[in-house]
């Protein structure tokens, strides 16, 4: 007697020997089981399904401007780099960072990964080097999301 299961698989039932009669409670036990193991997988597959590979690509271009308290100040460069979505669950998501910033004299390159939340996130980022003044730049950058679509970066360069 063959049970249902999950596809691909075949469990046969079979008595002791040919002049036995099939238990049908035992059958029933055993398709309950196999019930559970499917309802199991089928969680399982859900959680795999959550944690996926989000494998999306987004550019990144915004202008950067001084800020006093609320109040935008003067325009100082400009930023343009790539972000990468590793991993999505629903609260958060796994993120690598190429970004080149900029600025009146040179350069500075930031990189890194970063867990993104439902929400303004905030994190830290490597500064991996730079050009003109900030040629071999090393240090990192604070970055911090605030209301309205808007991010605070704020740099620490190694003397």
């Amino acid at each position: 007697m063959l049970a249902n299961s999950h596809p691909g698989t075949e469990i046969h039932l079979t008595p002791q020997d040919e002049g036995s009669v099939v238990d049908q409670e035992a059958i029933k036990n055993a398709e309950a089981k196999i019930a559970d193991v499917q309802s199991a997988l089928d969680d399982a597959q859900r959680v795999l399904k959550a944690a996926e590979p989000a494998q999306e690509t987004v550019a990144i271009s915004e202008d950067l401007y001084t800020w006093a308290g609320v109040k935008r100040g003067a325009k100082v460069g400009s930023d343009l780099g790539v972000a990468m979505f590793l991993t999505a669950t629903k609260s958060s998501e796994s993120t690598v960072f190429n970004v080149q910033t900029n600025l009146s004299g040179g350069t500075i390159l930031v990189s890194g990964v970063a867990r993104l939340t439902n929400g303004p996130s905030k994190f830290t980022l490597a500064v991996t080097g730079g050009t003109g003044k900030y040629a071999n730049a090393r240090g990192y950058v604070n970055v911090r999301g605030m209301s309205g679509n808007k991010t605070n970066l704020d740099f620490h360069l190694l003397p």
